[in-house]
C-alpha cells in the first residue's frame, strides 16, 4: 500500500483507533461506577423495606418497657428517700405560744445528760436562742415556726453526741438566724400552706460557693434542705476523735464542713535529763552480779532509768486539753413524692 496515496486513510484510521480507546476506557469506568451506585441502591431498598416492615416509633411494646424501666428507677429512688428520711429528725409543727415550752424543756435534758456525763455547758441562756429564752416570742409564720422546732432538736441531737463522746465541755454553740431576715422583709406567701406571716428569708445562705472564712455556704437543692450549726468545745486528744467518728456513724445524716483545733497547753513541760536520771539511779541501786560473774551491761542501767520516770515525764504529748471550734450541716431529705424534685 502507498502511504502517500493512502495517508489520509491511514491517520484517520489511527484517530479512529485512539478514539475507540478512550471511549472504551470511559466505558468501564462508567461500568463501575453503575455498579457501584446499583449495590448502594439495593442496599438503600432494603434497609428501607426492613423499616417499613418493623412497627412504628414509639411502638406499645417500646412504651411499655420504657415505663417498667421508669417504675424501677422511681422505686429505687423511693427507697433510698425513705431510708435517708427514716433516720432523720421528724418534723414538728406548734404554736408560736409553746416554743419556750419546748425550748425549756429541751436545754433541761441537755444540761442534766451534760452533769450526768461530767460535761461543762455554757452559761449563755437558751443555747442559740438567747432571745426566745429570755421570752421573746418568735414570728407567727409556719414556715419559720417548723424550721426553729427543727433546730431546737438538732441542737439537741448535736450536743447529746459530744456528750457522749465524753467533751470536757462545750464553750459555744451558734445557729443560723434566719428568723431575723423573715421578720425584717415579709413577703407574701405564694406556696398555698396558709402561713401567717412572713416567708423564712435566710440571708446567711448566699449564691457564692465560700463564705466568711473560707468555710463553704450552705449548699441547695430541690432534693434536701440543710442546718447549719457551730459548736466550740474543748476535749482530750481522745475525746475529739471520738466525737467526730460518732458524727461519721450517725444515722442522722452530717457533713463536716470545717474543723479547727487548737492546743491549750503551751508549755508542755520541762524536757526531762535521762543522763542524769540513769546516773543517779546506778548510784543508789546496788550493782548486782549476774549468775556468770559479769557486771550488767550500760542498756540495763539505761532501762533501769527509763523505768524510774513517772507517766506525766515520759508522756509529754496528748494529755493536754484542745480547743475544738466545728462547723456541720444536718442534711434534711425531702419526701420522694413531694414537689417536681422526684425523677
Amino acid at each position: 500500500m502507498n502511504f502517500r496515496k493512502n495517508s489520509i486513510l491511514i491517520v484517520g484510521l489511527g484517530v479512529a483507533l485512539v478514539l475507540l480507546i478512550i471511549a472504551l476506557f470511559f466505558l468501564i469506568t462508567a461500568q463501575s461506577s453503575y455498579t457501584e451506585r446499583w449495590n448502594q441502591m439495593n442496599a438503600a431498598m432494603s434497609r428501607l423495606t426492613a423499616l417499613n416492615n418493623r412497627s412504628p416509633f414509639p411502638s406499645t411494646e417500646n412504651i411499655d418497657a420504657t415505663t417498667a424501666q421508669r417504675d424501677v428507677i422511681k422505686a429505687s429512688y423511693s427507697d433510698v428517700v425513705r431510708q435517708l428520711r427514716g433516720a432523720q429528725l421528724a418534723a414538728e409543727t406548734i404554736e408560736p405560744a409553746r416554743f419556750a415550752q419546748m425550748l425549756e424543756a429541751a436545754i433541761r435534758r441537755i444540761r442534766e445528760k451534760a452533769a450526768v456525763e461530767g460535761t461543762t455547758m455554757p452559761a449563755e441562756p437558751g443555747l442559740g436562742f438567747r432571745d426566745y429564752a429570755a421570752g421573746k416570742l418568735p414570728p407567727n409564720d409556719t414556715n419559720v415556726m417548723d424550721r426553729l422546732v427543727f433546730q431546737i432538736k438538732a441542737i439537741e441531737h448535736l450536743v447529746s453526741l459530744l456528750v457522749d463522746a465524753k467533751v470536757a465541755s462545750i464553750d459555744g454553740l451558734q445557729r443560723e438566724h434566719f428568723d431575723v431576715a423573715a421578720v425584717a422583709a415579709p413577703v407574701e406567701d405564694t406556696s398555698g400552706r396558709g402561713s401567717r406571716g412572713a416567708a423564712p428569708v435566710d440571708t446567711m445562705r448566699t449564691d457564692g460557693r465560700v463564705g466568711q472564712g473560707g468555710v463553704p455556704v450552705p449548699g441547695t437543692s430541690p432534693l434536701y434542705t440543710t442546718e447549719r450549726l457551730t459548736v466550740q468545745y474543748t476535749a482530750r486528744e481522745s475525746a475529739v476523735w471520738e466525737s467526730l467518728s460518732r458524727l461519721a456513724s450517725s444515722p442522722v445524716c452530717y457533713v463536716i464542713v470545717d474543723v479547727q483545733l487548737a492546743n491549750t497547753a503551751q508549755n508542755l513541760g520541762k524536757p526531762v535529763d535521762l543522763k542524769s536520771r540513769v546516773a543517779t539511779v546506778v548510784a543508789t541501786r546496788p550493782s548486782p552480779i549476774s549468775p556468770l560473774g559479769t557486771v550488767p551491761s550500760g542498756a540495763s542501767a539505761i532501762a533501769a532509768g527509763i523505768e524510774s520516770l513517772s507517766r506525766e515525764e515520759r508522756v509529754v504529748g496528748g494529755r493536754e486539753l484542745v480547743k475544738v471550734s466545728l462547723v456541720v450541716d444536718m442534711y434534711r431529705f425531702r419526701d420522694a413524692v413531694e414537689g417536681e424534685g422526684a425523677p
